[in-house]
């Protein structure tokens, strides 16, 4: 590893690019799409809350580590509303967009216990301002077009995810260090206080490409759907290789699924990958979900997105409901 040569007003950006990768993995994805295509002027449209709270997280070694257990008491929580769209360009071609809306939320409750020989031990508590941010994150775009229909649907997905102009200059970022996320040392420099923001991303453009395979099983009411892909990452972080497996089945009007999502890096999961900067990450993640029809152009759906391994993240699970429109 090259020693970090760095000037020292970049640290408080440094510190922040472990919270903006955990960030990126708690995000729910959007797998039930599959491979399939919308016909042309069709189109898919939902809106959905998400709810996300830590206090746990999964060290460099795949372990996992409880933030509460060190001096201080730390939360990190994320409430979002989220917009996802499918729109049918031509026959084999759609168009696929995600944005959300990000409230963030970092707490710091910093206990210490000075232990006495000539009498009680004493506990002093600093509370920590909270660490508050919100607004528009990554605009996600993706074009995804159809090879096959049969005997199963096979589709290639090009596209990115896009900042859109949220504040990432090192002056508007808080004290928030590797450490406060269980992934490193205590801070050393930068000011906790009211005025410091979690970011929403990196601020960096990420490119992927990806191969989705569906198949019904007709006649039985159920399918099944995959997807594997590679993404190159912007700045700091590592490129991924990511893939997934989803199975479903109806019942009259209720569709229960199933998903198993992951994620690996194609760096350093090690605390101190990338010449001193934090971020590269394995995930594992399950998600059920429920989705209820209402009429032929309305669903409403919950979904449950548990992080059940993996390094260099948090441990916890998004909670999310949304309603849909499809035509």
């Amino acid at each position: 590893m090259k020693p970090n040569t760095r000037p020292n007003s970049l640290r408080p950006l440094r510190r922040w690019i472990p919270l903006v990768a955990i960030l990126l993995a708690i995000a729910p994805t959007q797998l039930h799409a599959g491979a399939w295509t919308q016909s042309p002027g069709g189109m898919y449209f939902k809106i959905a809350g998400l709810s996300f709270r830590s206090q746990d997280y999964l060290d460099a070694t795949g372990d996992r580590r409880e933030r509460v257990a060190k001096p201080s008491i730390e939360e990190l929580s994320d409430e979002s509303l989220s917009a996802y769209l499918e729109y049918g360009l031509w026959e084999r071609l759609t168009l696929v967009a995600t944005l959300p809306y990000k409230r963030l939320v970092y707490k710091n409750t910093e206990v210490k216990v000075f232990n006495r020989s000539d009498g009680p031990d004493t506990t002093i508590t600093r509370i920590h301002p909270d660490e508050i941010n919100s607004g528009l994150a990554d605009l996600e775009l993706r074009l995804r077009w159809r090879l096959l229909r049969n005997p199963a649907v096979v589709s290639l997905a090009l596209g990115g995810k896009f900042p859109l102009g949220y504040d990432m200059d090192q002056d508007s970022i808080g004290s928030l260090s590797a450490g406060g996320l269980g992934l490193g040392p205590s801070p050393v420099d930068g000011v906790a206080g009211a005025d410091n923001k979690v970011p929403l991303g990196t601020g960096e453009r990420d490119v992927d490409m990806r191969l989705l395979v569906g198949k019904s099983l007709y006649p039985l009411p159920g399918y099944l759907t995959s997807t594997v892909g590679y993404r190159k990452r912007g700045g700091a972080f590592s490129d991924e290789f990511f893939y997934g497996f989803e199975a479903g089945v109806t019942y009259k009007r209720l569709l229960v699924k199933g998903v198993v999502e992951g994620m690996r890096t194609m760096g350093d999961c090690g605390a101190m990958g990338q010449g001193g900067l934090v971020g590269d990450q394995d995930i594992l993640k399950l998600a059920p979900g429920l989705i209820w029809s209402l009429s032929k152009h309305f669903e409403i759906g919950v979904d449950l997105f548990h992080i059940a391994a993996g390094c260099n993240t948090a441990v916890g699970t998004t909670y999310a409901a949304g309603l849909a429109f499809k035509r």
